[in-house]
């Protein structure tokens, strides 16, 4: 049996492979750059070095990395991605999703903390980074069932994850064909506040960063050192009234 867990992303994958997968009794996990290094030629590989590539994937083992859906400023362009992990031998797909609008909110908290400066209504019209195609959960369902079939391909809420993780897990245990998965309960990632998110694209303006090369300040002061310092105050921040920045 060889398993792999193709994300989304911002649906407790850290937590997962850090917490879960190391602990599925009698299935090997991979570990996130063993991951990465094998799996990259699927997801990151033109069709040609795709073919060329020597990919050999070990049995009774899970690999793991949310790039195999896709980035959000592509869409889900790439069902080729499943065919190629059919290719080269997984038997059985996990993916986890989660609620579109808390979803976009993630990604949108996330683009401002790589340095973007959009606002949130501008940031999900602008194709060049965020398409919503990305979110066609039940496209890409379709496309993994139909290569792999209803029974080897696991479909897990983000939102089961954090209120009901018993209930989980043993859906993945008899998914993996486990006896038990003794799972940790260890911390999870806390985004900034409403309110540091604004300050912090006010900030992005004038800072260097992945979205804006030329900028007003020395490269030294970089999007994430001010992310850093905002983490240090935002405890401040959430004493204000919470607010989202998008609502379906």
């Amino acid at each position: 049996m060889k398993i792999v867990h193709i994300g989304y992303p911002k649906t407790g994958t850290k937590y997962l492979q850090d917490c879960v997968f190391p602990y599925i009794k009698g299935v090997k996990y991979m570990g996130y750059w063993a991951s990465m290094e094998t799996l990259r030629p699927i997801f990151e590989g033109s069709t040609p070095d795709f073919i060329s590539s020597d990919i050999k994937i070990i049995p009774n083992a899970l690999y793991s990395s949310e790039r195999l859906v896709g980035m959000p400023m592509t869409g889900i362009l790439n069902y080729e991605i499943a065919q190629r992990l059919r290719d080269v031998g997984f038997d059985k797909v996990i993916m986890v999703i989660r609620n579109h609008d808390t979803m976009i909110e993630s990604l949108y908290r996330q683009y401002i903390q790589q340095g973007g400066v959009q606002k949130a209504k501008d940031f999900i019209r602008d194709t060049d980074i965020f398409r919503k195609s990305y979110l066609d959960y039940d496209g890409l369902i379709e496309v993994y069932i139909k290569i792999f079939g209803e029974d080897n391909v696991l479909i897990l809420n983000y939102e089961d994850l954090l209120s009901f993780p018993e209930y989980v897990m043993e859906k993945m245990r008899l998914f993996c064909g486990s006896e038990e998965i003794d799972f940790k309960c260890g911390k999870r990632n806390v985004s900034l506040s409403y309110w540091s998110i604004k300050l912090l694209r006010i900030i992005n303006h004038f800072t260097y960063n992945h979205y804006r090369k030329s900028n007003l300040i020395s490269n030294r002061i970089s999007t994430w050192k001010f992310r850093r310092l905002l983490g240090w105050i935002d405890p401040i921040m959430r004493v204000l009234p919470k607010r989202k920045f998008y609502k379906l």
